[in-house]
């Protein structure tokens, strides 16, 4: 029987191959472990939804599916590895439901009879959400409700030069980031 570090460092060198057996092979010996670290972690900010809880068990196995390499059986166990990756996504879905929840406010709270456009897409969405808060309330109200700079400035109390200026460079940043989803697909 091997060690639990050459047993690891054996699962490595198979996933390295793409070996859909050692895949299999992580998902049954650590998929219950993992389910309960997310559980823990998204169950602190709300409520236990299963659905997120899988979301993140899964893409915490395609992580390791699509980067092997990044495993380093002599610092840590696979178990280890793997925990601490579960971790850090179910903390960073947690960060991301509550910007999803604040845009989301902020957009009812502000325009409770107009729709949001039919572009706006969870795209969009995850590029706003990457945006700083007062850049996002200007780009939103610029690009989602359509306002003109000076009712922007009435609204938020902020001088129209700097909504001129966020409007610019956010504008830009914006383009890349599409071109950059565009690039990927």
């Amino acid at each position: 029987m091997l060690e639990m570090n050459e047993k690891d460092a054996y699962l490595k060198d198979r996933l390295l191959q793409q070996n859909n057996d050692a895949l299999r092979e992580v998902i049954d010996t650590y998929s219950h472990d993992l389910y309960a670290a997310a559980a823990i972690v998204l169950t602190k900010q709300y409520a236990q939804r299963v659905q997120e809880i899988e979301e993140v068990v899964q893409d915490t196995f395609v992580f390791l599916w699509r980067y092997p390499e990044k495993y380093n059986p002599e610092r840590a166990s696979l178990k280890t590895y793997l925990s601490w990756k579960v971790i850090s996504l179910a903390k960073n879905k947690v960060v991301k439901n509550n910007r999803e929840k604040k845009l989301f406010a902020s957009l009812a709270g502000l325009y409770q009879h107009q729709q949001i456009p039919d572009w706006f897409d969870d795209h969009y969405l995850d590029m706003f959400l990457a945006l700083p808060d007062k850049a996002r309330e200007v780009m939103v109200r610029r690009l989602i409700l359509n306002q003109k700079p000076k009712d922007i400035q009435n609204a938020l109390g902020i001088p129209l030069k700097e909504i001129n200026n966020i409007l610019f460079y956010y504008k830009k940043r914006l383009k890349d980031m599409i071109k950059e989803g565009m690039d990927a697909r």
